[in-house]
């Protein structure tokens, strides 16, 4: 390849993008609002959850984490896609989670942490792997106590010893 032409690789393609004037984005708007209109509810569930699935994998992933998003938060999400999309309601997610719509609104509103059964459960209905839910309540967790170095000063084995 001769180096002195210039590749533009911004779009990891080698060639230069072409600019869209208004009237062809307007054209791709309207071709994907058509498409989406004629798509299936259940589709359309299946790509909101997997929508909700990236949030968690790059929330779980993010070191820079500013503000807790709790597992009830996301669970929450796919509780509103369900409704919107196929008209089912809180209370007959809970009754196929085997839980009651009193005792599934307590983990959605942070008075109870997840426990693994229930996250099986949920996992398999959202299509995420449970390790995933239950990854994201001890990352919060371990958010909440805070510094792990004072953790480490604190209770090391030199400290053990020194006592």
């Amino acid at each position: 390849m001769d180096s002195s032409k210039k590749v533009n690789t911004k779009n990891g393609l080698g060639i230069k993008p072409k600019k869209w004037t208004k009237e062809h984005s307007k054209n791709v708007q309207d071709f994907i609002k058509q498409h989406y209109a004629q798509t299936d509810p259940v589709e359309k569930l299946e790509n909101r959850l997997f929508a909700i699935k990236l949030q968690m994998q790059d929330y779980l992933q993010n070191e820079d984490i500013t503000e807790i998003k709790t597992v009830g938060e996301f669970i929450q999400e796919a509780i509103a896609a369900f409704k919107e999309l196929l008209q089912i309601s809180k209370k007959a997610l809970a009754e196929h989670w085997e839980t009651t719509t009193a005792n599934l609104s307590k983990y959605l509103n942070k008075e109870r942490v997840l426990n693994v059964e229930l996250a099986l459960k949920i996992a398999s209905t959202l299509d995420v792997p449970a390790q995933l839910l239950l990854d994201i309540q001890i990352k919060n967790e371990l958010i909440k106590v805070g510094n792990k170095k004072d953790y480490e000063k604190e209770f090391s084995l030199e400290e053990l010893i020194r006592a």
